[in-house]
C-alpha cells in the first residue's frame, strides 16, 4: 500500500519563497522514496490552491504536472 502525503508551503509571509522552495524539495524527496504526494499552495493572500501549476512557477513542485483547483481562504 502506498502512503499518501500532503505537502503544504507558501503563506502569507516574507518567507513564502523559501516556504515554497522547501515545499518543492520535500514533495521532490518523498516520491523518490516512494510516495505519493498532494500539494497545497498558500498564496500571499491566504488563499488555498491544489496541484503543482496552482501558482505557476511560485507552485511547489512546478517541475510536475498537476491540476489548479482553488479552494476558500482560511479564516
Amino acid at each position: 500500500m502506498t502512503r499518501r502525503i500532503v505537502v503544504i508551503g507558501g503563506g502569507a509571509n516574507a518567507e513564502h519563497e523559501v516556504s515554497l522552495a522547501t515545499a518543492t524539495a520535500v514533495a521532490q524527496a518523498l516520491r523518490s522514496s516512494g510516495f505519493d504526494t498532494d500539494e497545497l499552495t498558500i498564496d500571499r493572500d491566504g488563499t488555498w490552491r491544489q496541484g503543482a501549476d496552482a501558482l505557476g512557477s511560485q507552485a511547489i513542485g512546478n517541475s510536475v504536472a498537476g491540476s489548479a483547483r482553488e479552494t476558500p481562504p482560511v479564516a
